[in-house]
């Protein structure tokens, strides 16, 4: 056995443990191991026998792969997130991916790349779910706004009196206002929400408006990609096309794909592989907001359903926008639609408005600007529908 033989295998192990001690590349550890234990036994035994020359070489090829491509992906894919509650509020559903536990409390914490981007707080929940602001009422609200989005609307990261909703509950006392937002949300688990009668009270007032929060990230959140579908952190079940009417439908994503999370357990080179011949196709950026759209839409008709007499609004976060091309078209496809919007302007420097430098959520002084405007907008009593001050319009 040759010392430059000796040398690579033990460099390759020690390669391996430490990406076992760091957690940084868990994903090619079952089949780098493998091919490291038949390169190891090549090497004890010797070079006689030509079928574990042949075998061992492969899976020495195999091992490098895997290390490199981890190695890419951790250099190319997004930041590690891990999530940390005490106990766990949510319970796994079907169409909404996950939902909050009535009356659930939690101690929540979240790190990226090992650093913590907020310190330990209370996440409270109410009968039906929804993250509760815990004021005072006197039980005289004349109208209802009911909010839908995602952790940016939810509050990640931030006490209940520092989230959008519970500083518009504050300054307009006469909503009585409700927080369907959840992480990870868009669009279509909003629709999903705004379908299940069981997440709304009987008792609540039936004038009132329904806003939508979004950001340019529910595209893709709405008709999804196999990346996104079997990413670690991103799996969605359920996305939406458009069927033959050019109506926005649900789809089940095939157990196929998502059963391609597993694969990344065992080989990422086969991950790639996969994914390479997969017949999956993702609609073009013009076709997913049009589908976005027309998700959109369905709330609308939905709530109104429900409530008559109510009004909805898509509200559009200052920071997070699609391109520009991308969000004129946006506009425009929304007048179209019948959805009055609020656009509300961007507030630079973009730092001053994140909750951590490596945490894009909103911080409570940006939350504070976004409740601002919309106050200012809910206090447009008067206003006549179409273009308001250059910023809103149906």
């Amino acid at each position: 056995m040759s010392r430059t033989s000796t040398i690579t295998a033990l460099l390759l192990a020690l390669v391996l443990i430490i990406f076992v001690v760091a957690d940084e590349a868990v994903a090619p550890l079952p089949l780098s191991l493998f091919a490291m234990s038949i390169f190891c036994f090549r090497l004890w035994i010797g070079f006689s026998l030509n079928i574990l020359i042949t075998l061992s070489s492969a899976f020495f090829f195999l091992a490098i792969s895997e290390v490199v491509l981890s190695l890419a992906d951790r250099f190319q894919a997004s930041p590690q997130i891990k999530y940390y509650f005490n106990p766990l509020p949510y319970y796994d559903d079907s169409e909404l991916i996950y939902w909050a536990k009535p009356d659930a409390e939690t101690l929540a914490s979240k790190s990226i790349n090992g650093k913590k981007t907020y310190q330990t707080l209370l996440y409270r929940f109410d009968h039906l779910g929804r993250r509760s602001c815990e004021l005072k009422s006197d039980g005289g609200k004349l109208k209802h706004l009911l909010l839908f989005g995602c952790s940016y609307l939810f509050g990640e990261g931030l006490v209940s009196e520092d989230t959008v909703a519970c500083l518009v509950a504050k300054n307009q006392e006469h909503f009585d206002v409700k927080n369907y937002a959840k992480q990870g949300f868009g669009p279509g688990e909003a629709l999903f929400v705004a379908r299940r009668d069981s997440l709304f009270e009987k008792s609540l007032t039936t004038d009132g408006r329904a806003f939508y929060f979004f950001i340019g990230d529910h595209v893709q959140r709405t008709v999804g990609s196999l990346e996104r579908m079997t990413g670690p952190a991103n799996n969605r079940s359920i996305l939406w096309a458009f069927d033959s009417n050019h109506v926005a439908v649900p789809v089940v994503v095939p157990q196929y794909y998502m059963t391609l999370t597993k694969v990344r357990i065992w080989s990422l080179l086969v991950d790639r592989l996969v994914k390479a011949i997969s017949p999956w196709v993702s609609p073009s950026r013009d076709e997913a907001i049009k589908i976005t759209v027309d998700v959109l839409r369905q709330i609308k008709s939905q709530y109104l359903k429900r409530y008559p007499s109510g009004q909805f609004t898509v509200i559009i976060w200052p920071r997070g926008k699609l391109e520009t091309a991308e969000h004129e078209s946006f506009l425009e496809l929304l007048k179209g639609a019948g959805i009055e919007y609020l656009d509300i302007p961007y507030q630079p420097p973009p730092l001053t408005g994140t909750i951590h430098p490596l945490d894009g959520h909103p911080s409570v002084n940006e939350n504070r600007y976004v409740a601002e405007q919309v106050t200012e907008f809910l206090d447009l009593d008067t206003r006549t529908e179409g273009v308001i001050n250059g910023e809103s319009g149906l």
